[in-house]
């Protein structure tokens, strides 16, 4: 019986130039699903009334993953939260506000077959 599965999915933040610091990736969790859906371009260039070129390049898309682990440092880190130091009750909670702006990363994973 065939076997497809998923594992070591890990995120890294994007730098302004495109990159990714080495070795600075982060693992999130056992994932238990990943679905990633693209946004392409859908241009035509006509010319001599016809379609001479056409661009279907991918200009961003929507990844969903279902994870098993909640880990408060790398769930606070992706939605651009704070992490409070406060005490008593409030000691490690997470602040978050309308105006939290999450970082830029790129998402990577093994893909598994057998």
């Amino acid at each position: 019986m065939a076997k497809k599965g998923i594992e070591y999915a890990i995120f890294g933040l994007l730098k302004e130039d495109g990159t990714y610091e080495e070795n600075k990736g982060k693992w999130l969790s056992p994932v238990a699903g990943l679905t990633g859906t693209p946004t392409k371009s859908n241009v035509k260039d006509h010319g001599d009334n016809r379609v001479v070129e056409t661009d279907n390049s991918v200009t961003g898309g929507t990844l969903k993953l279902e994870l098993n682990n909640d880990d408060d440092e790398i769930y606070t880190f992706l939605l651009g939260h704070k992490k409070d130091a406060g005490e008593g009750d409030d000691k490690d909670s997470i602040a978050y506000n309308i105006n939290d702006t999450p970082p830029f990363v790129g998402v990577g994973a093994i893909g598994q077959s057998e």
